[in-house]
């Protein structure tokens, strides 16, 4: 995944974000009914699996040691990048908690948050329909936007700014062990020079089960530049065989 030149955009992502204070921070699925998320393992085997049930429980813990930084493979606050906190957060919060339902996301945000003009938007979309969004942030406003693919399962989180090794460790705390029945798989682990940009770093993990026709692929490049137009990159996806 190409971390690619923004920097114009993420100057009118400034302006848009702050347009209306009004603007509710929380972007998180509303409370609801469990979702009911059927991913097509045998019959002899087969069971529904409550993905909401299964995000609370797995991304409780992990959303509250990114808050506080207070379980043991944690380190001290003062030793993590703030800009990684929150973008660690907002994935989690946005992207993977949303993942089953991007739509209602996208309906959600559309109510909500000012969405990019086309033109904008495009250059974060790599080629695809769909829409982008400023992410509001009370201490890093401008640094994030959302991007959702059309009529895809594809969610994906840019951060202008983000240490890459807090990034990185965030991430990995976040998707590297998935919870049950699912089998988390490191997939990329691959690095490029990509000037102006520094190294480029992308790692990726799977989510699965046996039999099952849907997968969970979870990806993030970063940048280790300070001077890189994108840092950090992450994205969400479902994908079928």
């Amino acid at each position: 995944m190409k971390i690619t030149s923004c920097g114009h955009h993420l100057r009118f992502l400034r302006v848009a974000a702050s347009s209306n204070p009004a603007v509710s921070t929380d972007l998180r699925e509303k409370p609801r009914r469990p979702v009911t998320f059927t991913l097509g393992v045998s019959n002899e085997g087969a069971f529904l699996i409550r993905w909401e049930y299964q995000m609370k429980v797995r991304f409780l813990s992990t959303v509250v040691c990114i808050a506080t930084l207070a379980f043991s493979q944690c380190v001290c606050a003062d030793e993590i990048d703030g800009k990684a906190i929150a973008f660690a957060k907002s994935y989690s919060d946005i992207c993977i908690r949303n993942l089953p339902n991007l739509e209602g996301l996208r309906t959600r945000l559309s109510a909500n948050i000012p969405k990019f003009p086309p033109a904008q938007a495009a250059l974060f979309l790599k080629g695809n329909e769909g829409d982008a969004w400023p992410v509001p942030s009370k201490e890093y406003e401008g640094n994030f936007v959302l991007a959702l693919w059309a009529n895809k399962n594809f969610c994906s989180l840019f951060g202008r700014r983000a240490k890459s090794q807090d990034a990185e460790k965030l991430f990995v705390q976040l998707v590297e062990k998935a919870p049950q029945p699912f089998v988390s798989v490191r997939k990329d682990d691959t690095w490029a020079e990509a000037a102006p940009n520094g190294k480029r770093h992308t790692i990726s993990y799977v989510w699965s089960m046996p039999d099952a026709k849907r997968k969970f692929l979870f990806t993030l490049t970063t940048a280790d530049s300070d001077s890189a137009d994108l840092q950090a990159l992450a994205s969400a996806a479902i994908m079928s065989e």
